[in-house]
């Protein structure tokens, strides 16, 4: 939705009392008079809050605001002052009756030294400086709450001209997303035995692993998950219906420990009231990775680190086919409120998405909670097992306060494979190397300064080459630790590029295979040991040797007669460890004539030329690895022969006359000649 948009040159002095800018000090009202405000077009809470509810449905995200294009540069707009070699630009943005706002920048690159902040009546945001330059040069906001901001931005004057901001979204909060109720029958995480709820306590650390999340001014729950690896990489998983993709996947803003501090009983008013949580400590910007909409799956990854005071966990997961039976648990954030934690001790079944229960559906139903619920919010939270592993995300359901109906999440199974390709599947990211673990276990941000990681873990090339991972000491790891290989595969030589070093430092380890060994994976595992814990980390090296086999030819197979002409359409099987294929398309037996040399990653291609009719073609086509192209699989074909090709008139009946009627041509083609025969 679209709206106009209007600029005020001059604020007047609409407050009595000083703008707070920060705890230390703040700007007195005669200053802020003077800094121009830009006014946003006025909106209607109400009818936009009742157009959104008229709107939900299962399968659909929350929304909140709405957004409001604005074109607002520190060239064109507010006010600059200067103080002691420091520029300094203010303006103000005002949205009237905004219940929060929140900013979008599609340009946004700071030269060093340079900050911004953003305050309002009750908060602030930043400061934001070089440090959040991101590649795609954008920033958004988390929300703030109020209708009014201060921006301040203060440059070293020399660098005044290195600026490059421009604001171009304001999302206007029309229902208040910080101070929403949910659902009465909720149960805080925060409640435990002391509280009555004492199975709570066994799911302590898979809570960490939720977060609620903003697109814009659209609302879902995500959550972190692990990787085979265990190395931290935050990878974030959510609902593929929340929206995001690679265009907008940069405005995403993770919000961590939004919990109630108190357990409110569930059922009672408090419970479905407005909570007390913090929304304190975020994440802006994620990069799309994957995404698939049959089971409803997107996979994202944090542009920065995670925020250290999230103190978050990796959550485990499992992408076996079986179902699991017993508890499940769901955690999320209900109409975005303080997280939330579910139970069902109900069996879930395979269907389609709100479908009835079928072994090859892509999505896990629950048929009903038996402690708490979820609501508009919870898409895209996770429902774990009774191993705290996830098993899928929430795409949509009936389930409510007010009734035992089902929910329905996309089967983390399905979206392991997803449409088979790296965008459209979680594994290759899951498993970058390929091991075929389908369980998975969570990790501990915790743990993470007291382990190993590395930026590869795995590489394939040919025997004559040599091999050098790097890989990190985590910073708890004391000077002078000690490094070792305590197991390396017969025929590998690794050494350490130091036998000592401390935690953050990076070391490298070289590894050099024997002439003589053959094709296989190879493993090296490197230890490190200090300050009283002991970690390893292995590396995978997949060894060629032996040249390729040939790919087995599909279409057209071989002695295929009868073949097209045109948009001939070739295919064969994919090979595994393949980087590529390429593909010859000769009137020779020799290749000499060839008509057709492609390279493709693809294992299919459509021919765009044409080929002459009746004859005979020949074409070939090898994997493409590491080491040096396979052999050649070739085929023939013969194409249809079009000399004896029929052909219907579209212009019959046509009447011909012998009383003086104009003359009529008569075409009749026999094979690649016309006969022409007059008639009158």
């Amino acid at each position: 939705m679209l709206f106009s948009f209007h600029r005020v040159a001059i604020a007047l002095a609409l407050f009595s009392c000083s703008f707070a800018l920060s705890g230390q000090y703040a700007l007195p009202a005669a200053k802020l008079a003077v800094i121009p405000v830009e006014e946003m077009p006025a909106q209607n809470n109400d009818q936009l809050y009742a157009a959104e509810l008229a709107a939900r449905a299962p399968g659909r995200p929350d929304h909140f605001a709405v957004p409001i294009p604005v074109k607002i540069r520190p060239t064109t707009h507010g006010a600059w002052t200067e103080e002691s070699g420091t520029a300094i630009w203010r303006t103000r943005i005002s949205s009237p009756g905004a219940k929060t706002l929140n900013l979008g920048f599609s340009e946004f690159l700071l030269p060093t030294g340079a900050t911004l902040d953003i305050f309002s009546r009750s908060g602030h945001l930043g400061p934001y400086s070089a440090a959040d330059n991101e590649v795609h040069r954008q920033l958004w906001t988390p929300v703030i709450d109020g209708d009014e901001l201060l921006l301040e931005l203060r440059v070293p004057t020399s660098q005044k001209k290195k600026v490059q901001l421009f604001l171009t979204f304001v999302h206007h909060d029309f229902f208040g997303v910080n101070k929403v109720f949910s659902g009465s029958c909720n149960l805080d995480v925060i409640c435990g035995e002391a509280n009555g709820y004492g199975i709570v306590e066994n799911y302590r650390d898979i809570i960490r692993s939720v977060a609620r999340i903003t697109i814009g001014g659209s609302l879902c729950t995500g959550f972190l998950v692990n990787n085979v690896n265990e190395d931290g990489r935050p990878l974030f998983m959510t609902a593929n219906h929340c929206g995001i993709g690679p265009g907008n996947a940069a405005s995403v803003v993770a919000y961590w420990n939004y919990e109630n501090s108190v357990c409110r009983e569930p059922d009672s008013p408090e419970s479905g009231g407005t909570g007390n949580g913090s929304l304190g400590t975020t994440n802006s910007g994620m990069v799309y990775l994957a995404g698939f909409a049959p089971s409803d799956v997107t996979l994202l990854e944090l542009e920065d680190p995670i925020n250290p005071a999230a103190d978050v966990y990796f959550a485990g997961w499992s992408a076996a086919a079986a179902v699991p039976q017993d508890t499940l648990i769901g955690i999320h954030h209900p109409s975005g409120h303080e997280k939330r934690i579910s139970f069902s001790f109900q069996n879930p079944y395979r269907a389609a998405y709100l479908g009835d229960a079928d072994p090859a559906g892509n999505h896990l139903e629950i048929p009903g909670w038996d402690i708490g619920t979820t609501e508009g919010g919870s898409s895209g939270s996770p429902i774990f097992d009774r191993f705290k592993r996830v098993r899928g995300q929430l795409h949509g359901g009936f389930a409510s306060c007010t009734n035992d109906d089902l929910d329905s999440y996309g089967y983390f199974h399905v979206s392991w494979d997803g449409g088979g390709t790296p965008a459209s599947r979680i594994k290759d990211y899951l498993d970058p190397c390929g091991t075929g673990t389908l369980t998975m276990d969570g990790l501990d941000a915790r743990q993470l300064n007291r382990i190993l990681t590395a930026p590869d873990y795995c590489a394939s090339s040919c025997v004559s080459e040599a091999f050098r991972f790097p890989f990190d000491l985590g910073k708890d790891f004391p000077a002078g630790t000690n490094l070792s290989v305590p197991a390396s595969a017969t025929g590998l030589t690794a050494t350490l590029s130091t036998t000592t070093a401390a935690g953050g430092d990076r070391v490298e380890l070289l590894v050099v295979p024997d002439a003589d060994l053959s094709s296989g994976t190879y493993t090296v595992t490197v230890r490190a040991a200090g300050g009283g814990f002991t970690d390893d980390l292995s590396f995978s090296i997949d060894l060629r040797v032996d040249q390729a086999a040939g790919p087995i030819p599909q279409s057209p197979e071989n002695g295929a007669a009868d073949v097209p002409v045109e948009n001939v359409d070739f295919s064969w099987a994919a090979t595994s460890l393949a980087l590529g294929y390429e593909l010859e398309l000769a009137s020779s037996v020799d290749f000499t004539t060839v008509l057709e040399s492609i390279m493709t990653t693809n294992n299919s291609f459509t021919y765009s030329g044409i080929l002459a009719g009746g004859e005979q073609y020949f074409w070939r086509v090898r994997t493409i690895t590491v080491c040096a192209p396979g052999e050649w699989s070739v085929t023939t074909f013969t194409t249809i022969n079009t000399a004896c090709d029929r052909f219907q008139a579209q212009d019959l009946p046509v009447e011909i006359s012998f009383t003086g009627m104009p003359q009529v041509a008569v075409n009749v083609e026999v094979g690649n000649e016309f006969l022409v025969e007059e008639m009158e």
